[in-house]
């Protein structure tokens, strides 16, 4: 028979492939029978620029395309914040890009372009709100995302050498309870 074969390799893995405008599979792949003479072979995949080339199919002959296709790339910044007594305070929690952790907020980093991420922010064990973002390439956001109140202020450790008997913590004339936030920092002042 007047054919030949077309191996295409490369990245990403799974990448689309089209011969002749016709999706034929993913990276990789290998094309059996194929007709001789040249043929149009493109490679695609969401976040990266599409690649094309010509292969030149001779009868009985193998032809290897390899590709490496360019990632978009875009830039991101999260931020946190908290709504303390009625202002916007800046909060440090757990940044977490398309199921992995990051860094903290605020956080700045590259991922890739034209394809939905997600951004999960958490404190500690405590989940906290998501976003999906999709950004165009080159592209650089900033997304500020408003966490619960009481993720703001700061926690804090006292250690007391105490004496047995009624005791209490105060700052200034608000009252300190162990357990709850308070008015003057929101966050849990944990005692040992």
């Amino acid at each position: 028979r007047n054919a030949g074969s077309i191996v295409v390799g490369g990245s990403p893995d799974r990448a689309q492939v089209a011969i002749d405008n016709e999706s034929v599979g993913t990276i990789p792949l290998a094309l059996r029978e194929v007709e001789v003479g040249d043929h149009v072979v493109e490679v695609r995949a969401p976040g990266h620029h599409a690649e094309r080339r010509v292969a030149a199919v001779r009868r009985g002959e193998t032809v290897t395309v390899e590709v490496a296709l360019k990632e978009k790339r875009a830039r991101l910044k999260v931020e946190a914040v908290a709504n303390v007594m009625g202002a916007e305070t800046p909060v440090e929690a757990d940044v977490i890009l398309d199921g992995a952790k990051v860094g903290s907020t605020p956080w700045k980093g590259e991922l890739l372009a034209e394809v939905p991420h997600s951004i999960e922010l958490s404190l500690g064990s405590k989940g906290g709100p998501s976003r999906r973002v999709e950004l165009p390439e080159g592209r650089e956001q900033r997304e500020v995302i408003e966490v619960p109140s009481s993720w703001g202020g700061a926690v804090s450790t006292i250690r007391f050498e105490l004496v047995p008997g009624p005791w209490e913590i105060r700052s200034g004339s608000v009252v300190f309870t162990t357990d709850a936030p308070n008015s003057v920092r929101p966050g849990k002042v944990p005692l040992e």
